[in-house]
């Protein structure tokens, strides 16, 4: 999410997004990345996420895609 955000910055595009393709089974993914999303929300970029696998933490992709103003 990092890289993204960074080449993201740079964009003169009107639409920036990131699509997240996880499984959300980090400890918290939003906890250790939370301040990237953040950053993304200052400089109008998206995350849409999407859930990898039966076993996917959908709640936890839900609320990184929320805080951005993104999908699931």
């Amino acid at each position: 999410q990092e890289a993204a955000e960074k080449q993201l910055r740079k964009s003169a595009a009107k639409l920036k997004r990131v699509i997240l393709l996880s499984d959300g089974q980090s400890i918290s993914i939003f906890d250790q990345y939370g301040y990237v999303v953040d950053k993304m929300v200052k400089r109008q970029i998206t995350v849409t996420a999407v859930a990898l696998g039966e076993d996917a933490d959908q709640e936890e992709l839900k609320r990184i895609a929320g805080r951005s103003g993104g999908r699931f």
